[in-house]
């Protein structure tokens, strides 16, 4: 039997935008590893936007991200 081929989530973010912004306020990923707790792999996935974990977005909330680079508009599929 063949296995099923994995699927990857949709991108929810711009990855190269959240770090860009990381790096002007001076925050890496191990500043956010360290405050959450949470595993290195987890915070760099749902900084490229790959995982939504909440306690990540929260961090991120609470240093004041702007909105926009943490939800980006999906595109609809165009319809024939």
């Amino acid at each position: 039997m063949k296995k099923a081929k994995r699927v990857r989530p949709r991108r929810s973010r711009n990855g190269i935008a959240v770090k860009s912004w990381l790096l002007v306020k001076g925050i890496s990923q191990a500043d956010i590893v360290r405050a959450t707790g949470l595993n290195k792999g987890l915070v760099c996935r749902t900084v490229n936007g790959d995982r939504n974990c909440q306690k990540v977005l929260d961090y991120l909330e609470m240093r004041k991200i702007p909105q926009r680079l943490l939800w980006e508009k999906q595109k609809k599929p165009k319809k024939k």
